[in-house]
């Protein structure tokens, strides 16, 4: 039936091509319907809810519309910490989507304390050496450039780049995303 979890989850995947096609406004319009379908067919607080939360979210982001994406990520971000933990994968997501949320409205203090946060959590979570917490490494460097601290950042980055290159290699394209920024922060710091 339409409500079955395995019909939604069927939705929510289209709903994802919908949008990867550029159809943004057609796949907000799914991520409301598959939202409000789980929450009346598995409540507020399932997993599978707050990814459609997060998913619609991160469309209306998209969009430009940052106010109303936050707003959306702070109570997916609340209810993922009441649910799985702070520490869990999906919680800390959750933070980093809101820290870039709120950095796309120029809240760049703000935005550094969620990073921040968000990094120590997936140290402990997941290790220094993970992907994922080097790329969190980088998204505080962003916030922190942001505010014009070019040398903090430069450090920030030349340990992201480091680490990447142990990880994942000299080749790999978040390495060689972080040597680009790197690179950019080099050159807005010398203007």
């Amino acid at each position: 039936g339409e409500a079955h979890p395995s019909t939604l989850d069927s939705v929510h995947n289209l709903t994802n091509v919908v949008q990867e096609r550029g159809r943004d406004e057609e796949a907000e319009g799914l991520h409301c319907q598959c939202l409000n379908a789980r929450k009346t067919a598995l409540g507020d607080t399932h997993p599978s809810t707050l990814a459609s939360m997060s998913s619609l979210a991160l469309t209306v982001k998209k969009q430009g519309r940052y106010g109303e994406a936050e707003e959306l990520l702070r109570e997916c971000l609340e209810a993922r910490k009441n649910t799985l933990g702070e520490a869990h994968p999906s919680t800390l997501v959750s933070m980093n989507n809101l820290a870039n949320s709120v950095e796309k409205q120029g809240r760049y203090e703000e935005a550094e304390g969620l990073h921040r946060r968000c990094l120590e959590a997936l140290k402990t979570a997941l290790g220094e050496a993970h992907p994922s917490t080097l790329d969190s490494i980088n998204n505080l460097a962003l916030a922190v450039v942001l505010q014009g601290r070019y040398e903090e950042a430069k450090e920030l980055l030349r340990e992201c780049i480091e680490a990447k290159k142990n990880v994942l290699g000299e080749a790999h394209p978040s390495t060689l995303k972080s040597m680009e920024f790197l690179a950019m922060v080099v050159s807005q710091q010398g203007r």
